[in-house]
């Protein structure tokens, strides 16, 4: 299976989007094709032994659209649809002038009316191509939409005045070229302006697809580089980074020592040591040394290469509020066409013959249901592009709808609330130093997490360890070494009571593990390991609470040591030496009783919870079956983008309402007014280009909100 993603030019409201949708998964070999609106994207899943690229593309274009494979550039591709957006406008623009010239200037040369229908004719074909040729697409799907409005709106004007122009019907008088004329470039200047405005719901992804660098410096054989191009790499070769320059791909240190910035990836503010054996994420930055690394994972297996991929996903799927929206627009279109016919028959009857066609064009013109279909779309977008800036990877656009409802959150133990690494916390004896090197020097040799923590500790204190003449491993017990002429016995308690070695009486917490260390059997004092808390957990706890979500423990680890983690951190609800199909069926026990649940974890006793979880959010660090079982990563590992999730989901769930009661508000008024209804009252009627100008004007109102979420973000 494959993925790709076309940009498609021609789409217009959320109805036509179905369709195309529909059409796709028509296809033998498409698995899943999702469309949308927003971006004017379309992402599809297919079989490459059925069906191609090339064939998907040419699907979208005999439905009457323009599609073009994102693969090459997404930049390029909007780049495109804005100069042929501009370009079209600016020349409708120079032929619409002369014909509202005569407002201006009574006596103006274009006021004669067989001048007025060749610009007219001109600006009908050239500017209004885009929207019969939606709407032939539309038809030929048995649907109608915007441009099915436009079209039938603005040729009802025009067919009007060319019948009065050319005495095709002596009952008819007036023109109304200047109206078409205005309606078609006003809204394709809306359509700018509105392409413009969505280019930037998209900053987050163009900003992941800059981090990487197109070309890398490759190492040959004889010591020599060569600059490639990226996707001319290949899996083990050896590229040379600079101080200053971005890591191209994901790979290994395999010789050199530098700090890289991984912020942009990982979160992460200060920079990270790198050394032989270290991996490397493309698109981070190498800052002062000079390193060589070996590719391990090219193209679209990179770490960024599989965040660019979930952005772009998670952009073009539909949570259900926006399948409500389509499920309306579906219906919208017809019912506007009625009250049309209905409005201009009434007004016939009354002898308006002028008032019938305006009512009739406004009424299909400013019903446009364009704000309606970008209502939902755009604030996905623009949210889901601050949680990628706050390092949250969504998969899936639902996750935004289910996350505002959240009243719960399950946390794991082990790697989320705390690091999953063993550390010593504690060193008992007299000579602490003393004790660090001969059980450093000893546990040299091991691969064991505590020999690694050991290690680690004596590292922090300054000690540099001695390589043992001698050592035995007791798998599960200890290790037995000969380091500068003493055996020395680093161990559990079993382990020395088996040796005849009695340790030394200590006490310890309930939640640790002990380690004693004895010098030719002589015991010289112990370790105290425990897996640390987050630093971040105790903070990212509250702000959970301050907004009023239950915050509940589940763990498969001892409750004695599950308790003090929860009491340190005010976790009131713990369940501890839970199995993986336990942690689920709490899940739903939670589920059933009316809650929302969040489920936090990192491990792959976790997977089912996260699964059955209303949201389910993986550590970065954690197991790729867990990672692939939630919908939602922290990039960063910190906690408290959990809260932030929340909050994300919550302020984008509230802005789409607020776009949606922007699109009905303004449709309920402005529909009655086109139709005529103030016009016997005040004598106000809505004049066509007046109804393009404010179609315009609300779904730029729409997007405009929709920003909002982005700048609540700095």
């Amino acid at each position: 299976m494959e993925t790709a993603t076309f940009h498609v030019e021609g789409m217009s409201c959320a109805s036509c989007v179905a369709k195309i949708e529909n059409t796709l998964r028509a296809q033998s070999g498409i698995v899943a094709a999702s469309v949308s609106l927003a971006n004017r994207q379309a992402f599809v899943t297919y079989d490459i032994a059925h069906i191609t690229r090339s064939h998907i593309t040419r699907t979208i274009n005999q439905m009457g659209y323009r599609a073009s494979d994102l693969s090459e550039s997404v930049a390029q591709a909007e780049k495109n649809v804005l100069d042929s957006l501009q370009r079209r406008f600016f020349i409708a623009l120079a032929l619409t002038l002369p014909l509202m010239a005569h407002m201006l200037m009574p006596g103006s040369f274009f006021k004669n009316t067989r001048w007025e229908w060749v610009l007219a004719t001109l600006v009908q074909g050239f500017a209004g191509w885009p929207f019969y040729r939606g709407a032939w697409a539309a038809a030929k799907l048995r649907a109608m939409d915007m441009n099915t409005l436009v079209a039938i709106g603005t040729s009802a004007a025009y067919g009007y005045s060319a019948a009065a122009t050319w005495g095709w019907t002596h009952s008819l008088h007036d023109v109304y070229y200047e109206s078409s004329a205005v309606t078609l470039t006003v809204i394709l200047l809306g359509r700018l302006l509105e392409a413009r405005a969505m280019s930037k719901t998209s900053d987050a992804l163009k900003k992941l697809v800059h981090l990487q660098p197109q070309v890398a410096l490759r190492l040959k054989e004889n010591g020599e580089t060569e600059t490639v191009a990226i996707e001319h790499l290949n899996v083990g070769d050896i590229l040379l980074i600079r101080p200053g320059t971005s890591i191209p791909v994901d790979g290994t240190v395999i010789e050199g020592v530098s700090a890289v910035d991984e912020s942009m990836i990982s979160g992460e503010a200060f920079p990270v040591d790198k050394k032989n054996g270290d991996s490397l994420t493309g698109g981070t930055v190498n800052q002062n040394g000079r390193l060589i690394m070996q590719v391990r994972q090219i193209g679209d297996r990179t770490v960024l290469a599989q965040m660019v991929k979930c952005v772009r996903e998670a952009q073009n799927t539909k949570p259900a509020i926006a399948k409500l929206a389509d499920r309306i627009a579906a219906v919208f279109v017809p019912a506007v066409m009625a009250i049309a016919a209905i409005a201009a028959g009434v007004w016939l009857a009354l002898g308006e013959e002028s008032m019938a066609i305006h009512a009739a064009v406004a009424v299909l013109i400013v019903a446009c249901p364009c704000a309606l279909g970008l209502a939902t779309p755009v604030s996905i977008i623009v949210g889901m592009g601050r949680a990628a800036q706050s390092g949250i990877l969504i998969k899936n656009a639902d996750v935004l709808e289910a996350a505002s409802r959240v009243d719960t959150v399950v946390f794991d133990k082990t790697g989320t609330l705390t690091y999953g690494q063993p550390s010593v916390t504690q060193v008992l004896g007299e000579e602490a130093s003393t004790l660090l090197f001969y059980a450093a020097s000893a546990e040299g040799a091991s691969e064991h997490p505590l020999a690694r923590a050991i290690m680690a500790r004596a590292k922090k204190a300054g000690i540099t360890p001695q390589p043992p003449t001698s050592f035995e491993a007791k798998i599960g017990k200890g290790v037995v070494a000969g380091v500068q002429g003493k055996t020395v016995h680093v161990g559990t308690q079993l382990f020395f009571n088996e040796e005849n070695i009695l340790p030394l009486p200590l006490s310890s917490p309930s939640d640790a593990t002990v380690v004693y260390v004895a010098l030719d059997r002589i015991p010289i004092g112990a370790m105290i390991f425990s897996d640390p808390i987050r630093e971040d957990a105790s903070q990212s706890i509250l702000a959970l609470r301050k907004n009023k979500i239950n915050i509940v423990l589940l763990t498969g680890d001892r409750a004695s040591v599950a308790g003090p983690i929860a009491e340190k951190l005010g976790i009131t609800q713990v369940i501890a030496e839970a199995q993986p199909t336990e942690k689920m069926q709490v899940i739903r026990r939670l589920q059933s009783d009316g809650h929302h649940v969040a489920m936090v974890g990192e491990g792959i006793n976790d997977a089912p919870a996260l699964a059955q979880a209303q949201v389910g959010i993986a550590m970065s660090g954690g197991t790729d079956i867990a990672q692939s079982a939630a919908p939602v990563i922290l990039m960063h590992n910190h906690l408290q983008a959990v809260a932030t999730l929340l909050d994300v989901s919550r302020e984008t769930m509230k802005n789409v309402k607020q776009n949606l009661f922007f699109a009905f508000s303004y449709n309920s008024v402005l529909i009655p007014i086109a139709a005529g209804a103030l016009y016997p009252l005040l004598g106000v009627r809505l004049s066509p280009w007046m109804a393009g100008a404010a179609m315009a004007l609300s779904s730029l109102s729409v997007i405009t909100n929709a920003l909002r979420l982005k700048a609540a973000a700095h």
